[in-house]
């Protein structure tokens, strides 16, 4: 997530998005600020991602309890940097007791720093994260029923924004084609028909031109609707 991505190594030099990604490919070995961060951070090849590590590092390495260790997790869940910035002396004058480097201490309140701008609970983060492989899949291979649910729950302006991607698959509204919803029509191939219930002006009319249709001509268009509707 953004808030951890562009916090920098101890090296001051590699964002941590960085090196996670030369992590997981196999390009470098998991390296931890202190020895005692292993333990928490070996899952995430030593970067700190969860707000759940962040709780267990306050823990471990400043020997907060669990209570306040929370306290301050939910501060940086609701990113209120003021009352964060507020504990860093006491977390800087913990860890040199602790026998921690200045480098170590520092790189440890960047982390914590980047954290509070932006980072996701572990439940939260695999939900983000099984959600967008769903829809990707479903988007890949059912591209046709993918495109008729997103414009089927968009609003004109969503639609306007998806139509650069879907336009080419869609039909214009047609008194005898469209529905009061989007749906699927098998031609010479696929097309997503244009609901009435989305024509401006149309909304309130658009079940009386259903339940009608279809209609041979103009004439009969005119005779059968209710023109009060």
């Amino acid at each position: 997530r953004p808030g951890t991505m562009y916090a920098m190594m101890e090296d001051g030099k590699t964002t941590l998005i960085d090196a996670w990604k030369d992590r997981k490919n196999g390009k470098s070995e998991a390296t931890y600020l202190h020895p005692s961060m292993e333990e928490i951070l070996s899952p995430t090849l030593g970067i700190i991602i969860y707000q759940e590590q962040i709780m267990a590092l306050f823990q471990k390495c400043c020997g907060f309890s669990g209570e306040r260790a929370d306290r301050i997790r939910e501060l940086i869940g609701k990113k209120k940097s003021d009352e964060i910035d507020a504990i860093l002396p006491e977390i800087r004058d913990i860890l040199l007791i602790r026998e921690w480097t200045h480098s170590q201490i520092e790189s440890f309140i960047s982390f914590l720093k980047a954290a509070a701008k932006y980072s996701f609970n572990l439940s939260h983060s695999c939900a983000y994260a099984y959600t967008g492989y769903v829809c990707q899949y479903l988007k890949t291979h059912y591209p046709m029923e993918w495109w008729t649910s997103v414009l089927q729950n968009s609003n004109l302006k969503d639609i306007k924004e998806n139509a650069r991607f879907c336009k080419d698959l869609v039909i214009c509204p047609d008194i005898n084609r469209s529905d009061l919803e989007f749906y699927i029509i098998s031609e010479s191939n696929e097309k997503i028909v244009y609901p009435l219930g989305m024509v401006k002006g149309v909304k309130n009319a658009g079940t009386e031109i259903v339940r009608n249709k279809p209609f041979t001509s103009l004439g009969d268009f005119y005779s059968r609707i209710n023109k009060t509707v």
